[in-house]
């Protein structure tokens, strides 16, 4: 019986506060939050969570680069359900209809920076908290809504998170899904690799290495490596990791012999997989190259790395949003992976079983006229609250 009084009394606040996420989301799209200069917003969260009578702390993990962390207290404080988005966003460009930061509602539609990656998602679960607290719903666990730095850049934020005071038993990063239940992703990693020529002046290039054929050679021998990737092992949800060379760079002037070469590689790593691995299997392709041609001089450095992440599908964070899913749509989600890296993989890896689920489409992100659907920033309210509920009641 307290269970359905529960449920009514949260369907009740939902349908009180469910509406406040579309002037929230603009609000915070209207707070411009490039990488480095989040703390305007994160201010800004922490008075809305304070207002929503929620604990908040306010932690500057840099100079005016706060996180925050807002804490729905239940009777027993376990177990304790993080909900995770990022407050900075990338710089906006060129190209907009309307100004990127204005926030503009229009055909059920909120357009701006942000505004899916991952500002909407993240007023979602604000409200979701309002309305919890606001139906007066008696929790046994804690619910923490952890406002973060830095996903964009080097997922400082959430890094920090892991190594703080808040823990959980499981979370929910907001990235938008378009409402799917996502359990896994492939990591990102950047490597750089170096051929080192020898200079001399181009009239007499027989005398000096030129670094850029030595790196046509590893790049030859790379291009040969992806397609064997591709074959070499699958996904269900992800499908096969893949390599691909992104940026090229090397000599000084035309008229001499270059000395050096420098490429940047994109690998996707698939869960199981990790930076290390990937590093020794390019050395292994430049030692064979150096096998034949022992002038070629080269080494490999790690310059970025997220891992991959998954969660068993049979856990209950993920069993609980599924059936809340389809409870409040009337549809089945099944369970996807995402081909993008989130602050997810940093929790996995800290142990923290973790779904990727949020209201937008992520390729919506990163691009002019961004935009966020209103009817998927309000059902996602309804989920996460009806999520808490059940997982920490």
């Amino acid at each position: 019986m307290e269970r359905k009084l529960w449920d009514r009394k949260l369907r009740d606040a939902l349908d009180l506060y469910s509406s406040e996420v579309v002037a929230l989301s603009q609000e915070m799209v209207r707070i411009p939050s490039i990488s480095g200069e989040e703390e305007k917003l994160a201010l800004f969260v922490a008075g809305k969570l304070k207002e929503y009578g929620l604990e908040v702390t306010v932690d500057e993990v840099l100079p005016g680069r706060p996180n925050v962390y807002g804490v729905l207290r239940g009777k027993i404080g376990k177990p304790i359900l993080m909900y995770n988005g990022h407050t900075d966003v990338v710089p906006p460009g060129e190209g907009w209809t309307d100004d990127p930061y204005s926030g503009v509602l229009r055909a059920g539609r909120i357009f701006g920076r942000g505004s899916a990656d991952m500002k909407g998602p993240l007023a979602s679960m604000m409200i979701a908290a309002k309305a919890l607290k606001g139906a007066g719903v008696e929790l046994r666990g804690n619910l923490v809504i952890t406002a973060v730095i830095a996903e964009e850049e080097n997922q400082m934020g959430t890094r920090r998170v892991v190594d703080g005071p808040i823990k959980g038993e499981f979370a929910i990063v907001g990235e938008p899904t378009r409402l799917n239940v996502c359990t896994a992703h492939k990591g990102d990693v950047a490597y750089e690799i170096t051929t080192i020529g020898k200079a001399v002046h181009a009239s007499v290039l027989h005398e000096g290495i030129n670094a850029i054929y030595k790196m046509k050679e590893v790049i030859d021998s790379i291009e040969k490596f992806a397609v064997e990737l591709e074959k070499r092992k699958r996904h269900p949800l992800l499908g096969p990791s893949t390599i691909s060379v992104g940026t090229i760079e090397g000599g000084t002037i035309p008229a001499a012999v270059p000395a050096f070469c420098k490429i940047k590689l994109d690998r996707r790593l698939l869960p199981g997989e990790d930076a290390e691995t990937g590093k020794k299997e390019l050395e292994s392709l430049i030692d064979s190259l150096k096998e034949r041609d022992p002038d070629l001089v080269a080494d490999v450095r790690t310059i970025v790395e997220v891992p991959p992440m998954e969660t068993r599908q049979d856990h209950a964070i993920v069993r609980t949003i599924r059936e809340v899913v389809l409870e409040v749509t009337g549809r089945d989600p099944g369970i996807e992976g995402v081909p993008y890296t989130t602050d997810g993989a940093i929790l996995v890896k800290k142990g923290i079983p973790t779904v990727i689920f949020g209201p937008g489409d992520i390729k919506q992100a990163h691009q002019p006229d961004e935009w966020i659907s209103v009817d998927e920033m309000v059902t996602a309210t309804r989920i996460y609250a009806q999520t808490a509920l059940q997982l920490l009641s």
